[in-house]
């Protein structure tokens, strides 16, 4: 697989870069440094006083990840829809 290990890496980096900038103006968080690694990403963030840290790390997950599996299908092929079951819990069968 071509892309196996540059998930993050090109026009899929640079979207997340563009996506996160504007998200992060949006809610008034200023980004002080930031680094996009190939399968993770590493960001030195102000969060106004108005907004927790959990809030503001979920916004900015949430948003940047839904909006990069709906622009590039190469996301969604490997990550949408994965899970970590599907039984029930106390199910003999």
């Amino acid at each position: 697989m071509k892309y196996r290990y540059q998930v993050l890496g090109g026009d899929v980096g640079n979207r997340c870069r563009q996506l996160l900038r504007g998200m992060a103006a949006a809610h008034k968080i200023v980004i002080h440094a930031g680094s996009v690694n190939r399968d993770h990403i590493h960001m030195l963030v102000s969060v106004p006083l108005s907004l927790s840290v959990s809030c503001a790390a979920q916004y900015l997950k949430g948003r940047s990840s839904h909006k990069l599996l709906s622009e590039f299908a190469l996301l969604r092929k490997r990550y949408w829809g994965r899970s970590c079951g599907t039984g029930e819990l106390g199910s003999n069968e």
